[in-house]
Parts: structure tokens; sequence; C-alpha cells
């Protein structure tokens, strides 16, 4: 178990990418085990004129928008509040966010290996293959694609995600069947809260739980002195204590608090010392054949 207020994490730089156009800051709040199928990471993002073209992923990603809105198509948003759902082989975009860090989206972002096993790569490992594509010169990476030129002189243009998966895994990128026509937008307002018959004071908030690795989105909220605990699970859940004084352990941690359970992990008491609201993901289940992750 990891337990990481919000002060202590470090607010990098705005990082201008290689293989999308535009830039974007991603604080890094929680990761999870590099090359496991259950890697993740979480972040607070936020966008400089931000862009990428429609495109889908080999893995998972969960969005909640604290503020302002964020584009997923040209025609969509995720209103602030809301929470988007990315399934693997799921396509989305193309993506514009057509604003300056500081008038842009703040988005806090699961992103996670997905029931198809195939893993999730870090930033820096994704930096460090872009970087050698780079130093070979046998492509350009231009508005989220890359480019190369044939022999015949013609350009092919490529995802550049997926471009730089195939150069680093050595094989071409097969994406998980697409098993939902797009992406899933959920209003949590819009969810009753349910009393837990079994936890006295504490409320829940399913938004849902997705696909065969059972991916699992919600809230609790903790009257004071109520106590929620999480179980032991195979694979990571990650909450942010998103209002609310909570006690851990006998040590008190503010609003905005990030705790990190891996799979295996002892089952987590947490208690309400006011009244508190615990935004939750718990990461889905690999079942599919492990692929190599890079």
């Amino acid at each position: 178990m990891r337990i990481v207020p919000m002060a202590d994490v470090v607010v990098p730089e705005v990082q201008y990418s290689q293989f999308r156009k535009g830039g974007i800051q991603l604080t890094r709040i929680l990761e999870g085990e590099m090359g496991s199928p259950s890697n993740y990471v979480f972040d607070l993002a936020r966008f400089e004129r931000y862009y990428t073209p429609r495109h889908t992923h080999n893995y998972e990603q969960v969005r909640y928008c604290l503020k302002g809105e964020y584009p997923v198509t040209m025609s969509k948003v995720i209103p602030q509040g809301w929470i988007s759902y990315h399934p693997e082989g799921t396509y989305y975009g193309p993506q514009d966010v057509d604003t300056t860090l500081a008038e842009g989206p703040a988005v806090l972002t699961v992103q996670c290996g997905g029931p198809s096993g195939q893993g999730f790569r870090t930033g820096r490992q994704t930096r460090e293959a872009i970087a050698a594509m780079v130093a070979e010169g046998k492509g350009r990476f231009e508005d989220g694609a890359y480019i190369t030129i044939g022999d015949d002189g013609t350009e092919r243009v490529q995802d550049g995600y997926e471009a730089m998966w195939e150069a680093t895994n050595g094989r071409p990128l097969v994406y998980p069947p697409q098993k939902y026509d797009d992406i899933i937008l959920m209003n949590p307002e819009a969810f009753a809260w349910v009393p837990r018959a079994d936890e006295p004071g504490v409320d829940e908030r399913i938004l849902g739980a997705f696909g065969e690795g059972q991916i699992r989105i919600g809230f609790y909220r903790l009257a004071p002195g109520a106590t929620h605990t999480f179980p032991t699970r195979p694979v990571p859940t990650v909450l942010w204590s998103q209002s609310g004084t909570v006690e851990i352990d006998g040590q008190q941690f503010p609003p905005e608090t990030s705790v990190a359970l891996d799979g295996g992990d002892a089952a987590l008491a947490v208690t309400a010392v006011d009244e508190a609201v615990l935004y939750f993901v718990e990461l889905p289940v690999p079942v599919g054949a492990m692929a190599a992750v890079g």
C-alpha cells in the first residue's frame, strides 16, 4: 500500500509530445509495476494546445474531468464532473484541446493494462522508444502520426503510439477486439447513493463494472466516524479522497490524498474524520494470454 497526499506530489513542466501534437502536463501521483500486465499510472493531466488523431489502444483508461470540458472527439466532450471509460480496442478522437494550460481542462486519469493482458507502457518507456526512432531517422512524428516514405516514394502514415509499440516489440500491434461501439461517458450525480447494509454510515455510488476483466468505477460516501474496508484483490485498486479528512492506520490525511492498493495487499480500512467522499477504480483482471509489453 502507498499513500500520497497531493501536497507531496511534484508538478512537472509541460512536455511536448513527439508522437502527439501540442503539450501535456502529466502530474504523476501513483504508478504500478513496470512490465506487469496490471501496470498502471494515476495522473492529473492538463493540456497545452493538445491534439490527437482518431485512435485506439491495447490498454484501458478512466478519465475524471475535475475542471472544464475535455474533448474526446470533435463533437463530444467529458463535461466537468463526469467520468469516461475507454475500453481497450475502442476508438475515440480526433481530440483537439485548443486552450492554454491555465484555461484548459484538468483530468484525473487512470491508464492500465486491460483484460487482454497486453499491459501498459509508462511515459518513460514511451519517450525512450520515440527518441531511439527519431535518432534512427527512418521516419518522422507529425500531428500524432509516424510518417515514413516507401521505396516508391509514397508516404505511409501510422498512428504514432502504434508505430512506437511495434518498433519496440518487433511485431505488429494486434488490438483487442472492439467490444463497445464507443467510449462510455458517465454522470456521477445522476447515480443514487445506496446505503451499505454491512457498513453503517457508508453509502456507495457504483457507476459500473465492465467487461470480462471487471474494471469497476465508483464512489463511497462516509459519514463522520464511519469506516469502509477495501478488500484484498489480485490486481491493484486506486482511490482518491475527493473531500473530507480520512484516517488510515491511525494517521489522518487531507482531501486529495491518493492510495494505491497493490494486488495481494491486505484489506484497507478507511475511516472518515468528517464526511468524506472517496473515488475509486478497481483495475481489470487480465484474462487473456500475456503479450510482451516492452
